[in-house]
Order: structure tokens, then sequence, then C-alpha cells
């Protein structure tokens, strides 16, 4: 649940398995994640394609700026 709690504090989109047959297995955690916590459920290749191309249009480590645009200042510049 840590990393649930750390991707919304970083304002990323979580996604969350859960399959439409339950037949096998707990999957309550995965019903809690996405109620409580607002993740999107995805039960197939379909459903996890479309939220990958999602996320890379809306998380901001997709949407960094380009290396050029950082710059690194020196002493001198930081007292001057």
């Amino acid at each position: 649940m840590h990393t649930v709690d750390s991707a919304q504090i970083f304002k990323r989109t979580i996604g969350c398995y859960l399959p439409d047959k339950m037949d096998k297995g707990d999957y309550s955690g995965n019903e809690y994640i996405i109620k409580e916590k607002g993740a999107v459920k995805v039960s197939d290749t379909q459903e996890l394609s479309a939220l990958l191309r999602f996320k890379s249009t809306t998380d901001s480590i997709c949407n960094r700026p380009d290396q050029s645009d950082y710059h690194q200042m020196s002493l001198t510049e930081l007292f001057s």
C-alpha cells in the first residue's frame, strides 16, 4: 500500500488488476485500491494498453522537459 500512497502523492495514475472472472484467488485488496484509492481497473491486455497510452500523455515522468532545459548553477552565479 506504500507504493499506492506514494503514487497518489506524486499524482501518478494507478492501475490495478481486477479480472472479470474472480473464481480463483482473493482480490479484496485490489478492489479496495480501485474503490478507495481511485485506481483504474485493468482486467485484460486491451485495458492495460489503454492505460499505458493514457499514462504516457498525462504522467509527469513522461512529460519531463528536454535535458537542454536544465542548467546547473555555479557558485559564482549563485552569489552574484
